[in-house]
């Protein structure tokens, strides 16, 4: 990994004075990771997203969701 805290190295550390093991140490990499991911995608990606696209549904396929660049999109309703 590029990334020093996520690697997969025999990791000591200490949190509140208590020595964690290398399974506690990987739990809570996954737990970070996984915050972080979900992170990225709430605050980031959906800001992206909303920013540069319109999203609709189709009349026949209602579980189908379609993105439109929002210029493309004012062209359509215009």
């Amino acid at each position: 990994s590029d990334f020093p805290f996520f690697a997969n190295k025999q990791l000591c550390c200490m949190v509140n004075e208590h020595e964690l093991q290398n399974e506690s140490i990987r739990s809570t990499q996954q737990m970070l990771c996984t915050k972080w991911v979900c992170w990225l995608f709430l605050e980031i990606v959906k800001k992206l997203v909303h920013f540069n696209f319109y999203a609709t549904e189709s009349q026949e396929c209602r579980l189908n969701i379609y993105y439109y660049r929002k210029c493309s999109w004012e062209r359509l309703i215009s």
